[in-house]
C-alpha cells in the first residue's frame, strides 16, 4: 500500500510505486518536449552568412549616412 501524505512526501522510500510513476511521467514529458528540437550546428553556415550580410548592411548604412552629411 502506498503511504503518501497530501504534500507528495512518500514514506515508502525510493521503491514507492507512486514515486516511480511520477518519475516515469516526468521523464516521458521531457523526452516529448525535446523531440522536435534540431541540432543548432546544422544551420551554422546560414548563421554565418546572415551575420556577414548584417555587417555589410551596417557598413552600407554608415556610408550612406556619411554621404548625406558630406564628411
Amino acid at each position: 500500500m502506498t503511504d503518501c501524505c497530501d504534500y507528495g512526501k512518500c514514506t515508502n522510500g525510493p521503491d514507492c510505486p507512486v514515486r516511480k510513476q511520477r518519475a516515469k511521467e516526468v521523464n516521458e514529458a521531457f523526452i516529448r518536449l525535446h523531440q522536435g528540437i534540431d541540432d543548432p550546428y546544422d544551420d551554422f553556415a546560414a548563421v554565418i552568412k546572415g551575420v556577414i550580410a548584417l555587417v555589410f548592411l551596417a557598413i552600407g548604412l554608415v556610408m550612406v549616412v556619411f554621404a548625406i552629411w558630406g564628411k
